[in-house]
């Protein structure tokens, strides 16, 4: 089980290139390699953290597979009840719960290659500071990344962060804790399944309330389409381009990169969002509608 579910973590892209028996290329790919080596980081550090809890190494090397797999897959398995592992080891499990799968694959999350591109946006930004007039490009698998498309995954984030946080904010209302509350947002924007607290792997949702439900069941949905196909389509437009041209010129790259982009999408969105606001309050309505008056 854990064998495939980490296959299917995998873009399908990769499987594509070993079917052509080009496998040079598909061992080459820059995401590949992030996930094996973020998977196996992960693996070694909750496997150090498990050991003094367990009597076996073996068993604890299981559980510690298993879970990361399923965490990183969205399968939403457990055979463990990873809520009562240490601290570090829950950490380590949230992160995974953000990183998610390779893109093109059948896992939840923001996706390897858009953490990738972005890492490699903030160090191209750092490396400005000390080389001003230096001319670099983000590149992916050897192959230069537009500026529409790294604006594309800046929105991106900016839109997943804000979606988890509006999420975390209305599931606090039910009066559970704040890692209940944030790690139920979390994983149901990722799909994950399972999260920590109240709804670990051993609990379900069953306690929160009939708005919380509503709340969660969007996100999940939002999720699993990635956010821009919800959004309308001059949104997404809007929100895909014109960020690199509008943006202001600014002293320091680094707030060129990252902080003026977001002010500019979204001052400039004001009203698409108040309009995609009220869609969104309707759809509660509208179910509790369906379920009184079917």
């Amino acid at each position: 089980v854990t064998v495939f579910m980490l296959l299917c973590s995998v873009n399908f892209a990769v499987y594509f290139l070993l079917l052509t028996r080009r496998l040079k290329q598909a061992l080459q790919s820059d995401e590949l390699r992030f996930f094996l080596c973020a998977l196996l980081g992960a693996v070694a550090l909750i496997f150090w953290n498990l050991l003094p809890t367990y009597d076996a190494a073996g068993h604890a090397l299981r559980d510690t597979w298993f879970q990361v797999a399923s965490v990183v897959s969205t399968s939403g398995f457990s055979t463990a009840d990873f809520a009562q592992w240490p601290v570090l080891s829950q950490l380590v499990l949230i992160g995974l719960m953000f990183l998610g799968g390779c893109a093109g694959s059948t896992a939840g999350g923001i996706k390897c290659s858009r953490i990738l591109l972005m890492l490699r946006c903030a160090g191209r930004s750092l490396s400005r500071l000390s080389h001003p007039r230096a001319t670099k490009v983000v590149k992916l698998d050897g192959k230069a990344v537009d500026e529409d498309t790294l604006n594309t995954v800046f929105v991106f984030f900016c839109l997943f962060f804000l979606l988890l946080g509006g999420g975390c904010l209305l599931v606090c209302l039910d009066g559970f804790d704040l890692t209940t509350s944030f790690t139920a947002a979390l994983t149901c924007l990722s799909n994950v399944g399972p999260g920590l607290g109240a709804v670990g792997p051993m609990e379900n949702f069953a306690a929160f309330s009939p708005l919380s439900k509503v709340v969660l069941s969007l996100a999940m949905l939002i999720g699993r389409l990635e956010i821009f196909p919800m959004l309308p389509r001059h949104l997404a437009e809007a929100l895909s381009s014109h960020a690199e041209k509008n943006a202001p010129p600014v002293k320091y790259p680094f707030f060129a990169e990252f902080s003026s982009r977001f002010f500019v999408i979204f001052v400039k969105s004001f009203g698409n969002f108040r309009k995609i606001l009220e869609i969104l309050l309707q759809i509660p309505f509208l179910m509790l509608k369906l379920v009184c008056y079917p």
